[in-house]
């Protein structure tokens, strides 16, 4: 809404006029109060001009001295226009003589910042959501044995164009602080613009030869309590694979979909120390372009979107440890059996039992008449 005020500082004029020029990306509306037709309104535009303008003059023909009229006009933008400063040029005449040193208030320009009102929304989502881990004794033939599915929608909810859309993706890459590749980007596809991946990010190994925990490590991990660890990439984070989808420009109520084909190395989360029983791989989705600045504000805060896999250890021991188990019950349990045994000796639990014998064949042999030839050998 453009409001502004005619004032008759002088004696009566005749014919007041007042004029709006404008560039073509504006268009008028309406004069907003104008119930009883004060002013009567033209629209105007010269051919082959990029410049637009409104004539209007008092239905009275005549502003009395020392009036003042307040006209109010309700204006329109193009959406499709290029943010900036507008320019709005507003003069006003009459038939009347006026001096020259009278003019100077006669015309005034005004400045109309104009501003791109950018809302962009990203959501993502993956499937599926979780695989299982377990310490494997053998690798894999294809060690990238865990696949997913990326989707990210970005949504211009408006009410300007989104010029130059930028959407940056980011993975973990890697189980710091080794260096084996967790991840691969296998495909990728955008329904608008193109995307592509950065090669500023750190240098990993790609072999499948990831070495795996050592037999304490894993006993270690086998008698911990579960806990979880976050696998979270920052801004331009180098431990994270970088994607780049340049969408262009996204009008109002328009959406874009991007599509992630992912494999995963598990051996890579076996790696310990680092590995936990709930490993959180957190991806983000971020806007970086347009930016806010003198001529886009965001209407909400910077958009961004995470998604999340979880992988989750199962507690099931390794050979290795499997056979440490039931060394060490065999041990212990040899240990227990040997210390019940010398306890029980040293209590005299035998020593009675061989006193029994030997009182109980004394007894039989008293009832002999004659005695053995063993016993009588032994007494001659």
């Amino acid at each position: 809404m453009l409001k502004t005020s005619l004032l008759n500082s002088g004696d009566d004029a005749f014919l007041p006029r007042l004029m709006l020029r404008f560039p073509d990306n504006i268009h008028y509306i309406k004069v907003l109060q104008n119930q009883d037709n004060v002013v009567s309104c033209d629209v105007t535009q010269e051919v082959n001009s990029t410049t637009a303008g409104v004539d209007c003059s008092v239905t009275s023909l005549l502003l009395s001295a020392n009036a003042q009229l307040n006209i109010n006009f309700l204006l329109d933008i193009n959406q499709n226009s290029t943010p900036g400063d507008v320019t709005i040029h507003v003069n006003t005449s009459s038939d009347n003589y006026e001096r020259e040193e009278y003019l100077l208030d006669n015309s005034v320009s005004l400045l109309l910042p104009l501003k791109y009102g950018v809302n962009i929304n990203i959501h993502g989502f993956v499937t599926p959501t979780s695989f299982v881990l377990g310490d494997e004794d053998t690798t894999p033939v294809d060690c990238y044995s865990e696949r997913f599915n990326y989707t990210y929608k970005v949504l211009n909810s408006g009410p300007s164009r989104s010029v130059d859309t930028v959407v940056d993706i980011a993975l973990p890459k890697i189980l710091a602080p080794y260096r084996h590749r967790l991840l691969q980007v296998v495909d990728w596809q955008s329904s608008h613009g193109v995307c592509s991946i950065k090669d500023t990010t750190v240098s990993v190994l790609d072999d499948c030869d990831v070495p795996q925990a050592s037999f304490i490590k894993q006993l270690v991990f086998f008698f911990s309590s579960t806990s979880t660890r976050r696998m979270s990439c920052g801004r331009a984070d180098e431990l994270c694979e970088q994607l780049v989808c340049r969408l262009g420009n996204l009008e109002a109520g328009r959406d874009a979909f991007i599509q992630l084909e992912i494999r995963l190395n598990p051996a890579v989360l076996r790696q310990a120390p680092g590995r936990q029983g709930v490993m959180r791989l957190e991806s983000t989705a971020t806007m970086s372009s347009p930016r806010e600045g003198p001529h886009t504000v965001f209407i909400t805060e910077q958009p961004a979107a995470q998604v999340v896999v979880e992988a989750l250890f199962t507690q099931k021991p390794t050979t290795t440890v499997k056979v440490f188990i039931i060394v060490i019950s065999l041990v212990l349990g040899l240990m227990i059996l040997a210390a019940l045994i010398w306890c029980l000796w040293k209590a005299g639990f035998f020593k009675r039992e061989f006193q029994k014998k030997e009182e109980e064949e004394f007894k039989r042999d008293s009832w002999d008449y004659v005695p053995k030839n063993d016993k009588r050998e032994s007494t001659s």
